[in-house]
């Protein structure tokens, strides 16, 4: 099974990133963002900006996932990104499908909720402290 990394572009001055996407080569698809080959002119133009402000752009890895489930999974984190005000330069998060259009970040996270509740049974603890816990771990570890 191939993986693939989710990534979101971090942008130092603000403080938030401007860009998630998709690889199964983090160090070339920065190269690549930052090169301008094959990357969206929002993207480099970001980019350039920081890097003439003296600012220096992250990739930073958000999710490791079967290459098969990329799509859904970068669905969810630009969906996450844009829910708590970053100001992404990506495109829509609405995947298309055979069955017609489904926003993936929200089922996503029906299914993650489904598997807390579960968690959290077998734990003998209330989901929201369980939920809780998740969320100060992702805190403390997401900017490092």
């Amino acid at each position: 099974m191939r993986i693939c990394y989710i990534y979101g572009i971090f942008n130092p001055r603000e403080q938030e990133f401007f860009y998630v996407g998709s690889t199964v080569n983090p160090g070339a698809r920065l190269k690549e963002h930052t090169t301008g080959s094959s990357t969206s002119p929002l993207v480099k133009g970001t980019i350039d900006e920081l890097i003439l402000e003296g600012f220096e752009p992250e990739l930073r890895i958000l999710a490791e996932v079967p290459d098969a489930e990329r799509r859904k999974h970068e669905g969810y984190w630009i969906d996450y990104y844009r829910q708590h005000g970053h100001r992404l330069v990506n495109r829509n998060s609405v995947w298309s499908k055979d069955e017609g259009i489904v926003n993936i970040g929200a089922s996503i996270y029906e299914h993650q909720l489904e598997a807390i509740e579960k968690k959290a049974q077998e734990l003998g603890v209330a989901r929201a402290v369980l939920i809780r816990s998740m969320f100060d771990f992702a805190l403390k570890n997401m900017f490092k």
